[in-house]
Protein backbone atom coordinates (compact mmCIF):
# COMPACT_ATOMS: atom_id res chain seq x y z
CA UNK A 1 0.00 0.00 0.00
CA UNK A 2 0.84 3.54 -0.84
CA UNK A 3 2.43 5.46 1.97
CA UNK A 4 0.95 8.99 1.08
CA UNK A 5 -2.83 9.37 1.45
CA UNK A 6 -4.47 9.57 -2.57
CA UNK A 7 -7.52 11.87 -2.19
CA UNK A 8 -10.21 11.27 -4.35
CA UNK A 9 -10.61 12.95 -8.34
CA UNK A 10 -14.28 13.73 -7.80
CA UNK A 11 -16.09 15.62 -5.19
CA UNK A 12 -18.52 13.10 -4.76
CA UNK A 13 -19.01 9.66 -3.28
CA UNK A 14 -21.97 7.96 -4.08
CA UNK A 15 -23.13 4.10 -2.54
CA UNK A 16 -26.59 2.44 -3.87
CA UNK A 17 -28.96 -0.14 -2.66
CA UNK A 18 -28.86 -0.37 1.13
CA UNK A 19 -26.78 1.63 3.24
CA UNK A 20 -26.18 0.86 6.83
CA UNK A 21 -25.33 3.74 9.41
CA UNK A 22 -23.67 3.19 12.46
CA UNK A 23 -22.70 6.20 14.60
CA UNK A 24 -19.79 4.79 16.79
CA UNK A 25 -18.65 7.92 18.91
CA UNK A 26 -19.52 11.38 19.37
CA UNK A 27 -18.19 12.84 15.69
CA UNK A 28 -17.90 9.42 14.43
CA UNK A 29 -19.80 7.86 11.93
CA UNK A 30 -19.35 4.47 9.93
CA UNK A 31 -21.58 3.71 6.36
CA UNK A 32 -21.23 0.29 4.90
CA UNK A 33 -22.60 -0.45 1.73
CA UNK A 34 -21.99 -0.70 -2.13
CA UNK A 35 -20.04 2.16 -4.75
CA UNK A 36 -21.98 3.06 -7.21
CA UNK A 37 -22.05 1.25 -10.76
CA UNK A 38 -20.08 0.98 -12.79
CA UNK A 39 -17.71 -0.24 -9.30
CA UNK A 40 -20.17 -2.14 -7.42
CA UNK A 41 -17.65 -3.29 -5.17
CA UNK A 42 -18.40 -3.39 -1.61
CA UNK A 43 -16.97 -0.27 0.80
CA UNK A 44 -16.92 1.02 4.24
CA UNK A 45 -16.92 4.83 4.69
CA UNK A 46 -15.64 5.89 8.31
CA UNK A 47 -16.39 9.62 8.58
CA UNK A 48 -14.81 11.68 11.39
CA UNK A 49 -16.30 15.15 11.74
CA UNK A 50 -16.47 18.03 13.79
CA UNK A 51 -20.00 19.77 15.64
CA UNK A 52 -22.82 18.15 17.59
CA UNK A 53 -23.88 14.91 17.17
CA UNK A 54 -26.77 14.21 15.00
CA UNK A 55 -29.38 10.72 15.19
CA UNK A 56 -28.93 9.06 12.71
CA UNK A 57 -31.06 6.26 11.59
CA UNK A 58 -29.86 2.82 11.06
CA UNK A 59 -30.12 2.50 7.28
CA UNK A 60 -30.17 4.48 4.71
CA UNK A 61 -31.63 3.83 0.88
CA UNK A 62 -28.42 4.88 -1.12
CA UNK A 63 -26.43 7.56 0.03
CA UNK A 64 -24.46 10.53 -1.45
CA UNK A 65 -21.23 11.96 -0.34
CA UNK A 66 -20.59 15.39 -1.39
CA UNK A 67 -17.15 17.43 -0.09
CA UNK A 68 -15.69 20.58 -0.11
CA UNK A 69 -11.69 20.33 -1.11
CA UNK A 70 -9.19 22.01 0.84
CA UNK A 71 -8.39 24.13 2.79
CA UNK A 72 -12.47 23.87 3.11
CA UNK A 73 -13.42 20.60 4.89
CA UNK A 74 -16.71 19.51 5.23
CA UNK A 75 -18.79 16.66 4.04
CA UNK A 76 -23.10 16.67 2.31
CA UNK A 77 -24.37 13.76 3.55
CA UNK A 78 -27.62 13.14 0.96
CA UNK A 79 -29.89 10.10 0.72
CA UNK A 80 -33.66 10.01 0.25
CA UNK A 81 -34.68 13.78 0.66
CA UNK A 82 -32.79 13.95 3.87
CA UNK A 83 -29.69 15.89 4.04
CA UNK A 84 -26.66 16.57 6.62
CA UNK A 85 -24.19 18.77 6.68
CA UNK A 86 -20.91 17.13 8.55
CA UNK A 87 -18.58 20.10 9.26
CA UNK A 88 -14.59 19.31 9.52
CA UNK A 89 -15.04 16.34 7.89
CA UNK A 90 -12.38 13.58 6.69
CA UNK A 91 -13.64 10.42 4.93
CA UNK A 92 -11.65 7.01 5.42
CA UNK A 93 -13.01 5.27 2.89
CA UNK A 94 -12.45 1.44 2.51
CA UNK A 95 -12.80 -0.41 -0.60
CA UNK A 96 -13.27 -4.42 -1.10
CA UNK A 97 -10.93 -5.81 -3.47
CA UNK A 98 -11.10 -9.37 -2.47
CA UNK A 99 -12.51 -10.90 -6.13
CA UNK A 100 -8.88 -9.11 -7.82
CA UNK A 101 -6.73 -10.71 -5.15
CA UNK A 102 -8.23 -13.87 -5.22
CA UNK A 103 -8.37 -13.75 -8.86
CA UNK A 104 -4.20 -12.63 -9.21
CA UNK A 105 -3.45 -15.42 -6.82
CA UNK A 106 -3.85 -18.57 -8.23
CA UNK A 107 -4.91 -21.62 -5.54
CA UNK A 108 -2.83 -24.44 -5.47
CA UNK A 109 -2.59 -27.53 -3.55
CA UNK A 110 -0.33 -27.54 -0.53
CA UNK A 111 2.99 -29.68 -0.93
CA UNK A 112 2.83 -32.61 1.46
CA UNK A 113 6.36 -31.90 2.78
CA UNK A 114 4.92 -28.20 4.51
CA UNK A 115 1.81 -30.02 5.48
CA UNK A 116 3.94 -32.68 7.43
CA UNK A 117 6.36 -29.97 8.49
CA UNK A 118 3.37 -27.96 9.82
CA UNK A 119 1.60 -31.03 11.41
CA UNK A 120 4.86 -32.36 13.27
CA UNK A 121 5.79 -28.18 15.10
CA UNK A 122 1.92 -28.07 15.50
CA UNK A 123 1.99 -31.98 17.15
CA UNK A 124 5.07 -30.81 18.97
CA UNK A 125 3.45 -27.17 20.61
CA UNK A 126 0.46 -29.05 21.59
CA UNK A 127 2.72 -30.46 25.09
CA UNK A 128 4.49 -28.80 27.43
CA UNK A 129 7.70 -30.61 27.48
CA UNK A 130 7.70 -29.47 23.23
CA UNK A 131 6.74 -25.60 23.81
CA UNK A 132 9.71 -25.82 26.63
CA UNK A 133 12.23 -27.46 24.24
CA UNK A 134 11.42 -24.57 21.35
CA UNK A 135 11.92 -21.99 23.86
CA UNK A 136 15.02 -23.55 24.89
CA UNK A 137 16.10 -24.29 21.36
CA UNK A 138 15.25 -20.93 19.72
CA UNK A 139 15.90 -18.34 22.88
CA UNK A 140 12.30 -17.28 22.77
Amino acid sequence: MNSRARFLSAPRLALEGPVTCDARARGQLRLRGRLAAPDGRAAIVDIEFGGAAASWPLALDGATLEFAMPPVRGVVLRSAGQEWSLPDATLFVHVDFGAESAAAIAPRPVPWRKRLFWWALLAVLRTRLGRRWLSHRYGV
